[in-house]
């Protein structure tokens, strides 16, 4: 052997024993810890939302119905306040996307990050058309029982969806 290869004779039990002390000490941390959060589902039990559909901004694609699900997505998974936006961004497609990266750029996200809340009323304010709430007038205007009660139920209460400030009377006054 050369005199590099020579080395002072190690003992492996007393190596061993030491990683067995440290592992115990360790444990014993651990268990003297307290928890900052309880959790009441285990992951077996975790339940595990279907993903919001990507928004691309067409007038045809529900915005509201886009917003609901993304915030019950956060609520579930749970996606902490701080990502909620950016996580969010992750699902715009097409003009979506392109509004999305607009804002990011044009966001001072070290001094003046938005709000989940504000971020929410940004989308709005750039993807709900201007007349959405003269057009769902004009279709409730125009709206007729043509095949059964439960279609024309079902658009009714669509409209309605669009007009969620008219008053009840109103909307008895409406159905007809």
């Amino acid at each position: 052997m050369t005199s590099s290869s020579q080395h002072a004779p190690v003992d492996m039990d007393v190596i061993i024993q030491q990683l067995r002390d440290q592992i115990t000490q360790l444990q014993q941390e651990v268990q003297n810890q307290q928890p900052t959060q309880i959790r009441v589902q285990g992951p077996a039990n975790q339940v595990k939302p279907d993903r919001p559909s990507p928004f691309s901004g067409k007038k045809s694609k529900s915005l509201e119905g886009w917003i609901f699900q993304m915030q019950q997505y956060c609520e579930l998974l749970p996606v902490p306040h701080d990502n909620r936006i950016a996580f969010a961004g992750t699902f715009f497609k097409d003009q979506a996307a392109l509004w999305w990266r607009s804002y990011h750029r044009n966001t001072n996200w070290t001094v003046d990050a938005p709000t989940w809340e504000q971020f929410l009323e940004a989308v709005r304010r750039h993807f709900t058309p201007v007349n959405t709430t003269i057009s769902a007038y004009d279709r409730l205007q125009r709206l007729s029982q043509k095949t059964s009660v439960n279609a024309y139920n079902h658009e009714f209460r669509a409209i309605m969806l669009e007009l969620p400030d008219m008053d009840p009377s109103s909307r008895m006054n409406y159905y007809s």
